[in-house]
């Protein structure tokens, strides 16, 4: 029960609210750990680390220098050994979740006791009873609340899909197929807003270059490359991310989405001279970019890096110039930043991804870029004049990135390398490494007070290279409270984790941190991890010692910046992150933190915060779902996921394309495709083939679309191609609250017709008089008196479809009465307010002489009615081409004296405008 905290953690905490000097011990204690050196100028000389840190790295020497006055018998450990062989990452063993090899801290997560109840809750609520310790009790005490949070996820995962469905990647048949662009004067404020902010970091375009090429393109856009005008693309979209107007976000956002997926689908082509050259590499740099800061595959970035470095070294861009056939200086220099740039993003998609980063210091000599800014610098330039390194220029950023990329190599290589075993020796001194750098870089920002250095600049500097702080002392950290040796890395991995979570107020920088994926969003999640166990862990010491009445200020502090990063995980969700675990997470340890403070019992109050958070989340991602936000990136896998080959729940695979392929076309030609009968029919089928790029029209013989008709009966399959469609969250947005009930017809029609409305051309009033087979289509002729060619025509016009009847000749009529031909339905809607104590129970009554009658409602204001029967009557036969009038009156008389609310429902129908009515029946075709 001792807490083996350091007496002015408090005060240390905030002081590196203000971003103070980080304390960790100095390399020249324990020397270095090899491996050459980059290229560069020397960097700046900081401060002298603190000297009770020199002594701690003492005290390690000497036990290291004594191991044989340690005995080794029975169950004691060495001081030598806690040093020399702690920490076993993962034990040793390979953990795969989704594919993937887990990240360093997953794991983690779950060794620690503190978290042991928010696991054994989290298991309960996903896996059958019983199947794990704890997990029976939990089911046992809390079962109501079990359900409630298991239903609760999979609604939230449910609405997930639907909001991940609608990616461009599914709609792009090409490359430059849908690349729209703004105006010129808001591409003017993108490409601004790109270059002040992250060009000063990711060095990948020579700015006056950039411009001229810009304006190039905007003079004759349609005879730009294909290459000129992704890269164009690319810059405006990265900028966007930080253009403020909201009111334009949506139709912008997507349209960004669109560039970044049409320059992946660029980038792997023909290795062609715009792919295999600087430009293309400027391309994959930004494209890169553009997938983490919008959240499109940005946990798979490794994979893609691997490519990038491959070209890259294929150009020779690993050899400096000085080794190469000989070129401009301003192609030296191009050179060199980019492929500074390149390390850059690889040692962060390495840190994320937990894989190794291929790549060490003995493998490039290309030189550090010169201290020069950009317009100091072009193709007529013959000598370079750099300023020294104390002097601010738009390569100063780099240069300071560039200054610890060894250090950041190393540490890769030490925690995602083969060995399971790592020495607390190597982590202080790369942490003291890593330190230094760190303070160098703040060091100089604070130094050089330009106004083009802003406190965006300052925060994603400091932030790329604190971060590795996070990883490299988190398995010591967790053993510093049994093991007080390590409570070094418990106090730096914290500090990290809270100046982190604490930037440098900046507007720009916090929406980058709220929409950003990848190393944006694992540094978020490696800062919770550190700030939860804290929190948990000092909470659970004060229990213990009886001091959780007596000191609070601390664990004040620590829920503060708890409540912090919640407020940051709903800011997340709202700017397009679908996972909702973060924000449950982090409500279960501020609940389990404030049991143990009020003494209350855990598990039940873990219980009801995961419960609410997911029901607080659940209706953030529905307000997203029914604000038509169906293009949301958290979590966008570049993978194809949506309907190839992907997993229905229930273990089936279900391919859509492959089934659209038995239908007789291509899905990778283009052809025009006419549709009769912008029914549900129709329009779904409407949305998937212009999805695919099909040029489509669907024409109906009504004058507006049709709002009103029979329910729809979706089971099994019809429900994933829903799901697919990303239309299932506003389905059930629009549906009756009715356990089992079936979505009303007038709500799935304007849903589907609205998805789809955009990429299909839809004419109302006009129906089709003949169709004539042509080579290599069919001339169709309209009702009014028009004509057009097609490829394809498509009968989707109803059970009474006249189209049907011209298909071949000899044609005959497909549709088979039930009932022997009589038997009629008909459906309409009445008002009919809700009464006290009503609920939302579907009412049915049969009475005498085959006649049924069914009510139900689907909203406080309105109730739907099903009228239905074996009807001998002449007037009828046609229903589904008669007069609304005569069949109101048929059904009237049909119904007269069946008794229980007839009287009622006969006067709503008669006052009834979407009455409709139909004889049902079969449609076979012969093929």
């Amino acid at each position: 029960g001792n807490d083996t905290r350091h007496p002015s953690r408090a005060r240390a905490l905030e002081e590196e609210h203000n971003h103070g000097p980080l304390a960790t011990p100095s390399p020249t204690d324990v020397g270095t750990l090899g491996g050459n050196d980059i290229r560069h100028p020397s960097r700046a000389r900081a401060e002298d680390p603190e000297p009770d840190l020199r002594d701690l790295l003492q005290r390690v020497q000497r036990l290291e220098a004594s191991s044989t006055s340690f005995p080794n018998g029975g169950t004691s450990e060495t001081g030598p050994d806690l040093v020399a062989r702690q920490s076993k990452l993962q034990d040793a063993q390979i953990s795969v979740n989704k594919t993937r090899v887990i990240r360093w801290s997953h794991g983690l997560d779950a060794s620690q006791s503190e978290f042991a109840t928010i696991i054994a809750c989290c298991m309960a609520c996903t896996q059958p009873s019983g199947s794990g310790d704890g997990v029976s009790s939990l089911n046992t005490e809390n079962e109501t609340l079990v359900v409630q949070i298991s239903n609760l996820l999979q609604k939230c995962k449910s609405v997930a899909r639907s909001l991940k469905i609608g990616r461009p990647s599914k709609s792009l048949t090409g490359p430059g197929f849908g690349l729209d662009t703004p105006s010129r004067e808001l591409a003017d404020t993108l490409a601004m807003l790109y270059f002040k902010s992250f060009e000063s970091t990711h060095r990948i375009l020579h700015v006056p270059t950039f411009w001229t090429e810009y304006q190039r393109y905007w003079d004759h856009p349609e005879n730009a490359s294909m290459g000129l005008r992704l890269k164009v693309l690319l810059v405006l979209g990265i900028g966007s991310s930080l253009y403020k107007p909201k009111d334009t976000d949506t139709g912008l956002r997507n349209m960004v989405h669109q560039w970044i997926y049409a320059a992946q689908m660029w980038l792997p082509g023909p290795l062609e001279k715009d792919r295999l050259d600087i430009h293309g590499l400027q391309i994959h740099c930004l494209a890169i970019l553009a997938r983490e800061i919008f959240s499109i595959g940005g946990d798979l970035v490794w994979m893609s890096m691997g490519s990038l470095v491959h070209r890259a070294m294929q150009i020779g861009l690993h050899r400096d110039p000085q080794y190469l056939p000989p070129m401009s200086v301003m192609q030296a220099e191009i050179r060199r930043r980019l492929w500074a740039t390149i390390l850059e993003m690889l040692v962060q998609s390495s840190l994320d991804s937990a894989m190794p980063p291929r790549m060490s210091v003995d493998e490039f000599d290309t030189a550090a870029p010169s201290n020069i800014n950009d317009n100091e610098i072009d193709d007529s330039t013959t000598v370079l004049r750099p300023h020294p390194r104390s002097t601010y220029t738009t390569a100063s950023i780099q240069l300071l990135l560039l200054d610890s990329i060894p250090t950041r190599l190393r540490i890769l290589q030490l925690l995602n390398g083969l060995k399971p075993e790592i020495s607390y020796l190597d982590v202080l001194a790369l942490s003291s490494e890593i330190t230094t750098a760190h303070r160098a870089s703040s060091n100089f920002m604070k130094e050089n007070k330009q106004p083009y250095i802003t406190p965006f600049h300052r925060n994603l500097l400091d932030y790329l290279i604190r971060r590795f702080l996070i990883p490299l002392h988190l398995p010591f950290a967790s053993k510093a409270r049994t093991i007080p040796l390590f409570h070094q890395s418990l106090k730096t991995s914290l500090e990290a984790a809270i100046a982190i979570m604490t930037p440098e107020p900046d507007d720009d920088f916090s929406v980058l941190m709220a929409m950003g994926g990848g190393l944006f969003k694992e540094g978020l999640r490696s800062a919770n991890t550190v700030i939860s166990l804290e929190l948990l862990a000092h909470v659970e010491s004060q229990r213990l010692d009886g001091t959780l009445q007596r000191n609070s200020q601390y664990r004040e502090l620590l829920k503060q910046h708890m409540r912090g990063m919640i407020s940051l995980s709903v800011e997340r969700i709202r700017q397009g992150e679908t996972n909702v675990k973060s924000h449950m997470f982090l409500s279960m340890v501020v609940a389990q933190a404030e049991a143990v403070e009020t003494g209350a019992e855990c598990r039940l109050g873990i219980a009801k915060a995961a419960r609410d958070s997911l029901e607080f989340c659940h209706g953030l991602l529905v307000t997203r779902a029914g604000a038509g936000g169906l293009l949301a990136a958290d979590d966008v896998r570049l993978t194809p996921i949506s309907y190839h080959g992907a997993q229905d729940g229930s273990g089936k695979d279900f391919d859509f394309e492959f089934f659209l392929a038995d239908a007789g076309f291509s899905c990778t030609t283009n052809i025009k495709i006419l549709i009769s009968g912008a029914g549900i029919a129709g329009t779904s089928l409407a949305f998937w083939l212009s999805k695919l790029g099909h040029n489509i029209a669907v024409i109906g013989r009504f004058l507006s679309l049709r709002a009103t008709g029979f329910q729809i009966d979706l089971r099994g399959r019809g429900i994933e191609v829903l799901k697919r469609m990303g239309l299932e969250a506003a389905f059930r947005y629009k549906a009756a609250p009715e356990e089992g009930l079936q979505i009303v017809d007038e709500t799935k029609k304007r849903i589907v017709y609205g998805a789809g409305k955009e990429r299909a051309r839809y004419v109302f009033g006009v129906s089709i008089e003949g169709l004539e087979e042509t080579d290599p289509g069919v001339e169709v002729k309209f009702s009014d008196g028009g004509s057009e060619s097609f490829d394809l025509v498509v009968g989707a016009d109803g059970s009474g479809s006249q189209t049907r009847m011209m298909f071949g000749s000899g044609a005959t009529d497909a549709f088979y009465p039930l009932g022997g031909g009589k038997l009629y339905v008909a459906y309409f809607t009445a008002l009919r307010s809700i009464r006290e104590a009503e609920q939302y129970i579907a009412t049915m009554y049969m009475a005498p002489a085959k006649r049924g009658m069914m009510i139900r409602r689907h909203n406080p204001h309105e109730i739907q009615v099903l009228l239905g029967g074996t009807i001998d009557l002449v007037r009828l036969k046609n229903a589904w081409r008669g007069n609304t009038k005569e069949e109101k009156d048929t059904f009237a008389k049909f119904l007269h004296g069946a008794g229980w609310q007839t009287e009622e429902i006969v006067r709503s129908m008669r006052n009834a405008d979407d009455f409709y009515c139909a004889r049902l029946g079969l449609v076979k075709l012969d093929s």
